[in-house]
């Protein structure tokens, strides 16, 4: 291999790196963002008084559910994302695989991913899913009360309105979440 290829494969790799490193940061910020939305709302709902306007109530309940499934999507967002890095790191390490070895360097992303572990970005889909539910059932119970006290309908359909409620939300979750399954990269074509 000439020294202008070496030199090509050690400069890519670097960038894939630095890629990788610039989009963990944007993981970071962005999920500081989405935390601090969440907890201000929620915040917020539990400092109304009793006296608060129901419907203002089912506003922040909205953007709380909206918030916390925005959230849950993004983790889930980033954290494919970097898996997407970390094989594009893999693939210009196989490259270099013999220039590290008679360097004396050792690669790094090939020998520790696929390891089971408990990242940050696991944890941070958990806990915002977990967010997103909690959201969604009080939104649940928010519109159901709502329309309850606006109706004063049988407290025996409050049930099927809560249920309604939920449902829908968590269907449009539901379907979010496939439509984002297939991603469009693939590491063939990069090279």
């Amino acid at each position: 291999m000439s020294e202008a290829s070496e030199e090509r494969l050690k400069f890519l790799y670097e960038r894939a790196i630095e890629g990788r490193q610039h989009h963990q940061g944007n993981f970071n910020h962005w999920m500081n963002m989405y935390a601090i939305f969440n907890g201000a709302l929620f915040a917020g709902y539990y400092t109304m008084s009793a006296k608060t306007e129901a419907v203002f109530k089912v506003l922040i309940v909205f953007l709380g559910a909206v918030a916390g499934w925005a959230w849950h999507f993004s983790a889930k967002g980033f954290y494919d994302w970097i898996l997407s890095w970390i094989q594009v790191v893999k693939k210009r390490e196989e490259k270099l695989d013999a220039l590290c070895a008679q360097d004396g360097n050792a690669v790094v992303y090939r020998y520790y991913t696929g390891k089971k572990t408990t990242s940050t970005q696991k944890v941070t889909k958990l806990f915002s899913l977990l967010t997103a539910l909690a959201w969604s059932v009080l939104f649940a119970e928010n519109v159901t009360e709502l329309i309850v006290r606006r109706n004063y309908s049988l407290r025996a359909q409050k049930g099927i309105f809560f249920v309604l409620a939920l449902g829908v939300i968590l269907l449009l979750a539901v379907i979010f979440y496939v439509l984002t399954l297939e991603s469009d990269f693939k590491i063939e074509q990069m090279e």
